[in-house]
């Protein structure tokens, strides 16, 4: 349970509980008003069920970068301001928030990824035994598309991947399945990182 004494079924609640409890993080009342972006991963995240056993020592700061990875969200502080918390991620239809001028930037280069290096092919493991802490599932999901589109081969562009704490249950599926390339970014883990690297992406750095 969380330091509220709610219990903590998702990623995302069960990050802020952490930072909450061991961080000194104190939201004043609401996060879903007092940390930018939290609700909507919230929302987001609401069937990424959490079940995680902790049975040695943990470095706090890698237990949250797990979290985030796992629920695939980002966490920081606005400008390194600790009084502003902010939680993000990219939703399922992007819309533009802010319109850059020259004025704004500068040495703007816009380049693509090379194909060899997408994630075609996303081998998952889940659901840990507590005891034996071995994976007792196992998903390959599979962008066929890119695969024949760029004429990948079968041991090429595959990505191997240990969810020590999302899980699916019997009602929600927030890992993934064998075939992501239709479903929406943010309905489960491997459907969002193949939305963000399952084929050729355009790369953009600027000053």
């Amino acid at each position: 349970t969380g330091v509220s004494g709610d219990a903590i079924t998702t990623i995302p609640n069960a990050h802020l509980d952490l930072l909450n409890r061991f961080c000194g993080l104190d939201v004043a009342s609401s996060p879903n008003t007092n940390i930018t972006g939290f609700s909507t991963v919230a929302t987001s995240r609401a069937y990424w069920k959490i079940r995680w056993w902790c049975n040695k020592p943990r470095l706090l700061k890698d237990v949250l970068e797990q979290a985030q990875y796992e629920g695939q969200f980002i966490f920081r502080f606005k400008q390194g301001d600790f009084t502003q918390p902010e939680y993000v991620i990219v939703p399922n239809s992007p819309s533009s928030a802010l319109t850059l001028s020259k004025y704004d930037i500068d040495k703007i280069s816009i380049n693509t990824s090379n194909p060899s290096d997408i994630v075609t092919k996303q081998v998952i493991n889940y659901n840990v035994h507590p005891a034996k802490e071995t994976y007792q599932s196992t998903v390959t999901a599979v962008n066929s598309t890119s695969r024949k589109k760029y004429n990948i081969q079968d041991k090429e562009n595959i990505e191997s991947v240990d969810l020590d704490m999302l899980v699916s249950t019997a009602s929600t599926n927030a890992v993934g399945d064998t075939d992501p390339t239709n479903d929406a970014r943010n309905a489960s883990f491997a459907a969002y990182r193949n939305s963000l690297f399952g084929d050729v992406y355009t790369k953009v750095s600027v000053n």
